[in-house]
């Protein structure tokens, strides 16, 4: 292609019009030159950038970059446009999302706040119901302290009826109030040791026992006593010294009570609980304890003499020193029992069980053991025998026991 001469005024030197030549034949019509510039340029001239071999760049070379520029441009235009319609479309989820998350916490609010106001109102009725109870509570042992001082008062009085009634008001006060057991058992023993005291004059015949015997309010005491024994505090329950002989209460309820001294002669205690009770020194002869519970009493040195302890359990009782003369332990239960110097002289302990029972040093005079349990003659080498003592065959066919019964020593000599 021959490069295009500019024409400055229109008309060549010699003042005559250019020939126009064909555009089929001629190429295209460059465009009229402009004013040169002050540094010589034309001015609105065309810069043509020069190749990289230091040539002009053609026109379709231009154009195909502009064309590849602006294809860039659409696909990051339609790159961005995707990623915000993404983006939208996140917004819109998100927005959505929480709406309902909203929606949600509205619904639970809107059932909570009733739920609230039940629970406030609930705390609201149980604690004005707790300050009623607290206030009836005040209110009922204020009541009960009335009506303890007036049964306490009761028990001074000189009829016999009003003692028993206010008997009955302590015992009704137990029922009411348990803290107040051991209080009323305390007021009720001490009523029972200050009215079961010992005659002046001692009783002369056996027929006069029953003109001492205790009174209906002793009786109703102990009675008491023994009702609320299971839910009271037995150690409480202090008759030591006391006087009741001859009372009758068959099954009474007195375990761990402390009786020491106390006199029960010809006391009818059938089937009675006295397991644990403290009978050190008290008088129990001619009394009827047949299946008695003694298990792990202490009767050191106590009056059993002409007792009827038959079929009694006294599994681990402590009969150290205790007078047992002709008393009827048919029956008993005598295992690991103390006898350790009883007197048991004449006594009957047939089918009685004295396995690892403590015999040394008991009188056995006398005594009929005939087809008694557990009994050994180690232990009865421990005891003083004579001939008229009865024995299971096979303990009385032992030579050291026939010869430790002929020689009425305490203990047989192999022993000492």
């Amino acid at each position: 292609m021959t490069a295009t001469t500019p024409v400055g005024s229109g008309a060549d030197d010699s003042g005559q019009q250019p020939h126009r030549t064909d555009a089929a034949t001629a190429g295209p019509v460059p465009r009229q030159a402009a004013p040169a510039d002050a540094d010589g340029s034309a001015a609105g001239a065309t810069r043509v950038d020069p190749s990289p071999e230091g040539e002009p760049s053609l026109p379709g070379a231009a154009s195909a970059r502009r064309g590849l520029l602006n294809r860039r441009r659409v696909a990051q235009r339609a790159a961005r446009a995707a990623q915000r319609a993404a983006e939208s479309e996140d917004d819109r989820l998100d927005r959505r999302e929480r709406r309902a998350t909203r929606a949600q916490w509205a619904m639970a609010f809107a059932t909570l706040v009733p739920g609230l106001a039940a629970v406030g109102a609930l705390l609201f009725t149980a604690d004005s119901l707790r300050q009623s109870q607290d206030s009836i509570a005040v209110t009922q042992q204020g009541q009960i302290t009335d009506r303890y001082n007036n049964a306490v008062s009761n028990l001074g009085d000189d009829s016999e009826d009003v003692r028993l009634g206010g008997m009955y008001a302590l015992e009704r006060i137990l029922e009411d109030s348990p803290r107040d057991r051991e209080p009323i058992c305390n007021v009720l023993s001490a009523y029972v040791r200050g009215q079961a005291v010992r005659p002046k004059e001692p009783v002369k015949s056996a027929d006069d026992r029953f003109d001492i015997r205790p009174g209906r309010d002793v009786i109703t005491a102990l009675q008491i006593l023994s009702r609320n024994q299971a839910a009271s505090d037995a150690s409480v329950v202090d008759l030591t010294g006391t006087y009741l002989r001859g009372m009758e209460i068959d099954g009474i309820k007195l375990a761990s009570a402390d009786l020491r001294d106390a006199d029960l002669s010809w006391a009818i205690l059938r089937d009675a609980n006295l397991r644990k009770v403290n009978l050190d020194g008290a008088n129990l002869s001619l009394a009827n304890l047949a299946g008695a519970d003694l298990h792990l009493a202490q009767l050191h040195d106590a009056d059993l003499g002409a007792a009827s302890l038959r079929g009694s359990k006294m599994f681990s009782a402590q009969l150290a020193g205790a007078n047992l003369r002709v008393a009827q332990l048919r029956l008993a239960d005598l295992n690991r029992a103390n006898l350790r110097g009883a007197d048991l002289r004449g006594a009957n302990l047939v089918r009685a069980d004295l396995t690892k029972a403590t015999l040394r040093w008991a009188d056995l005079r006398g005594a009929d053991l005939g087809r008694v349990r557990g009994l050994t003659a180690e232990q009865v080498l421990e005891t003083r025998l004579a001939t008229n003592t009865v024995l299971p065959d096979d303990i009385a066919g032992d030579p050291r026991v026939k010869e430790h019964m002929t020689s009425g020593d305490l203990v047989h000599r192999s022993l000492l």
